[in-house]
């Protein structure tokens, strides 16, 4: 869920990994990460080299207005961000 204006966000993991000190270190499940898509971009402290394209035939847009678009990025570390309802 995105509120496009401010850049709001709510995303629900349903099954992820907890990266600590650089080392995955436990499952996690049934979260939200929750924050700003503009300040998370300004906390990326570190990008891998581990880029993937999904072309995959997506559509964006709403009513009769649609727009075909491709999904991918490569993993990358955000220094601070709501996790589940904790400043994390």
């Amino acid at each position: 869920q995105v509120a496009i204006g401010p850049g709001d966000f709510t995303f629900y993991v349903k099954n992820g990994w907890l990266v600590e000190g650089g080392k995955i270190t436990a499952p996690i499940k049934d979260v939200n990460l929750i924050g700003n898509g503009p300040e998370a971009l300004k906390r990326i402290t570190m990008v891998a080299n581990d880029f993937k394209l999904d072309p995959g035939g997506w559509i964006c847009g709403k009513y009769s207005q649609s727009v075909p678009v491709s999904i991918g990025m490569p993993s990358a570390l955000v220094s601070r961000m709501t996790v589940g309802g904790e400043n994390v």
